[in-house]
């Protein structure tokens, strides 16, 4: 390229190789073209890492913020990078008339929202749900479809409290997360209101009652407006008792307490009767003084005053005959 000049003509040729360049694409595990943003900015296939740089300069794809971890679609969607599926070279010198291609491959992250269902002490009384399986991270969830006011486990009842979620837990409506999203309704056990009715010693007079069975705590209760609280009971054997209002026990209204049963008891006092027996004439003066014949007898007891029938009685010296009417 240097020298004498010579007769005739000297040719001297330069020789130019063309230029190369370096592109990233995006796409998911299936092959479809990714398109969303990174760190605020575009991300897109195609996108130019080297432009016509010259053949067997250095280029590396993943340090100039080409291969983001993470992608999100205009839908909201989130994509995580695959390194191990990554296509292309990341790394190399470019190629005199090439376009060299690196892809990145990207899979869609996904969460779960459970729901849990425990007593006050933390223990499960229900089986978990699964609200949502692999649904789209940003997506919006809502539990209240699976949020059951009332649940029943061996044989107890239980209520959603009014709190309702256990503390810590996520909220019951929200958006997907990547991982697990845990939401926990808390619940507490009915209680129940029951009836006893004793007389004054005690002693049951008839079967107790269920005013209240499985009540929703904090519910209101009245045991005397339901025909539980009868004034009079009769007994099999035919015997009375009649009510002592002053001598029930336990609170008669007041709210259902979680996992209490409350009791009222209703003290009755026996019915008892009295037969007397008269004397008297035909004109209505007593002739005798009375007998009793029964004191403070059972109601339904019989009783024959038979034996104080006398057939002949006499007062202030005279005497008197039973009539035939008697």
């Amino acid at each position: 390229e240097n020298g004498d000049v010579v007769e005739g003509k000297t040719d001297v040729t330069y020789v130019y190789e063309k230029a190369g360049s370096v592109i990233v694409n995006y796409q998911t595990e299936d092959g479809t073209p990714l398109e969303g943003t990174a760190d605020g900015a575009n991300v897109a296939s195609g996108a130019k890492d080297t432009t016509d740089a010259k053949a067997g300069t250095d280029y590396n794809t993943a340090d100039n913020g080409m291969k983001p971890n993470h992608i999100t679609t205009a839908e909201g969607k989130v994509y995580e990078l695959v390194p191990a599926s990554t296509k292309g070279n990341e790394t190399g010198d470019v190629e005199a008339g090439k376009t060299t291609e690196v892809t990145y491959v990207y899979k869609e992250v996904k969460g779960n929202v459970v729901v849990h269902y425990t007593d006050e002490a933390g223990n499960t009384i229900a089986e978990d749900v699964k609200d949502t399986t692999d649904g789209s991270v940003s997506s919006a969830y809502d539990t209240t479809d699976n949020k059951p006011a009332k649940l029943e486990k061996d044989g107890t009842v239980y209520y959603l409290t009014a709190k309702e979620l256990k503390d810590g837990s996520k909220p019951e409506n929200g958006a997907v997360v990547e991982g697990t999203t845990e939401i926990t309704y808390v619940y507490e056990k009915a209680g129940q209101v029951v009836l006893h009715y004793v007389d004054e010693a005690g002693n049951t007079l008839q079967a107790d009652a269920v005013d209240i069975k499985d009540g929703k705590p904090g519910s209101k209760y009245d045991t005397s407006d339901n025909d539980m609280k009868p004034n009079r009971i009769t007994t099999p054997e035919g015997k009375v008792y009649e009510l002592i209002p002053q001598s029930t026990k336990g609170d008669e209204t007041g709210t259902v307490e979680s996992g209490q049963t409350k009791e009222v008891t209703y003290v009755y006092k026996e019915v008892k009767g009295n037969v007397v027996v008269k004397y008297e004439d035909t004109e209505g003066n007593v002739i005798a003084e009375d007998e009793k014949d029964e004191t403070d007898a059972s109601l339904n007891v019989k009783y024959d005053t038979a034996d104080h029938k006398k057939d002949e009685i006499t007062k202030d010296g005279v005497k008197y005959y039973l009539t035939a009417k008697a």
